[in-house]
């Protein structure tokens, strides 16, 4: 059979009264996977004659060909049989078969005695019992029947638990472990492993069950329905994706736009800032002026501390000093050298302050300066002597003058001491 996509296809053995071959396949794949399965076979009577009429028929799916655990069940319901003919569709409206544990009941360190109602319906079977350290089956009763009794009504799904012999320990979780039937589709059983089919016709099960084989487009159809689960998975990234970057877009976006606003502020705060500063001018005068008392000369320091540029318009000097340098413009963090010179005219105290006049807006313009004024003495005249000889010489005299002998001065004659 020919299907548009991929095939699931199923042989049959059906050995139910007389061998016969049961052929079923998928009706062709769509969006929806997996398809159902179209079921034939013929049925016979117990003297090998055709059935014709209406049989009420339901399957279920086996992981062994004898005993082993259901793992799918389908009620097909009625079926029209036509000389020994008949056919249904199967694989969407089953159940299949999982295992549930349910805690009824938690100790408590007092009580003794416990129950507790099953939420889920046990599919077959009677669901066991365990605590971790006591256990219970309907099959093998207690683990220990001296000290852990269990007792369970089927039909309202019920337990009671009794410790016999001491008060358990609070905490411990008695737990109902039981296989219950769950709505599913039949692709889960298929691709669990091996499956037998037991067929039920008018409430009454075939005692031979038939191996279910899936041929490779079986196990096609089954990679197509992942594909497309994980298609519909990427798609739906993807979505996440898009709007995932839409949305880091937005945001990126404001926070540009707050970016570029605080930018802006800043560059104002800082314009603000700069003119602030720029108006914050410190003068600060330095130097030794304190001069000796002749005319002499020393250095003022004129410096700049603030953030701002400082005019100097001009300096006033007290009499007796001048300067080399009256005004002009001093950078921030800059200073400005003055040669003070010092040049008395009278013999008296010289003192003052030199101001210096500026834009300043804060700082000390001024420096005391003094000195001392002396007398100055003028020296002129012809002091140069040719090669004078020793003794008295007559100035224009034709003849010269002897000079005169000196007389000797007579020495004392020494007077004799008296001898006693």
């Amino acid at each position: 059979m020919k299907t548009v996509n991929t095939l699931w296809r199923y042989l049959l053995r059906q050995v139910r009264l007389l061998p016969l071959a049961a052929l079923f396949t998928a009706l062709p794949l769509s969006a929806q996977v997996p398809s159902l399965i179209n079921y034939q076979g013929r049925l016979i009577d117990g003297s090998g004659n055709p059935v014709t009429g209406n049989r009420t028929m339901a399957l279920s799916l086996y992981d062994a060909a004898s005993g082993g655990n259901l793992t799918y069940s389908e009620t097909i319901g009625t079926v029209a049989v036509t000389n020994g003919t008949y056919s249904f569709r199967f694989g969407s409206g089953g159940a299949v078969v999982v295992s549930a544990n349910e805690t009824i009941a938690t100790t408590n360190g007092t009580n003794q005695v416990f129950s507790g109602t099953l939420q889920g319906t046990p599919s077959s079977g009677t669901p066991s019992l365990s605590d971790g350290l006591y256990s219970w089956t309907a099959s093998g009763g207690s683990s220990n029947s001296d000290a852990f009794s269990v007792t369970y009504n089927g039909t309202a799904k019920r337990f009671q638990v009794v410790y016999l012999s001491q008060v358990p320990l609070a905490g411990r979780a008695i737990v109902a472990t039981y296989q219950t039937t769950e709505q599913e589709t039949i692709d889960a059983s298929l691709a669990a492993g091996e499956a037998y089919l037991a067929l039920s016709v008018n409430g009454t099960d075939e005692s031979t069950r038939t191996r279910l084989l899936a041929v490779p487009y079986a196990l096609k159809a089954k990679e197509s329905a992942d594909a497309q689960a994980l298609a519909q998975q990427v798609g739906e990234l993807e979505a996440e994706t898009t709007a995932l970057g839409s949305s880091v877009q937005t945001v990126a976006a404001a926070l540009s736009a707050n970016v570029t606003a605080v930018q802006a502020q800043t560059q104002s705060v800082n314009a603000t800032v700069s003119g602030l500063l720029a108006q914050f001018k410190v003068i600060g005068l330095s130097g030794s002026l304190v001069f000796g008392s002749s005319t002499n000369s020393g250095t003022l320091e004129i410096s700049n501390s603030g953030f701002g540029r400082l005019a100097v318009s001009g300096i006033s000097y007290p009499a007796g000093f001048s300067g080399d340098w009256n005004s002009g413009i001093i950078n921030q963090g800059q200073s400005q050298s003055v040669n003070v010179t010092f040049t008395p005219t009278a013999v008296q105290n010289y003192s003052g302050n030199i101001s210096v006049t500026s834009d300043a807006t804060s700082g000390t313009g001024t420096i005391a300066v003094s000195g001392q004024g002396a007398r100055l003495i003028s020296v002129s005249g012809d002091l140069a002597f040719g090669t004078v000889a020793f003794g008295t010489v007559t100035v224009n005299a034709s003849t010269p003058t002897p000079m005169p002998t000196p007389t000797p001065t007579p020495t004392p004659t020494p007077t004799p001491t008296p001898t006693p």
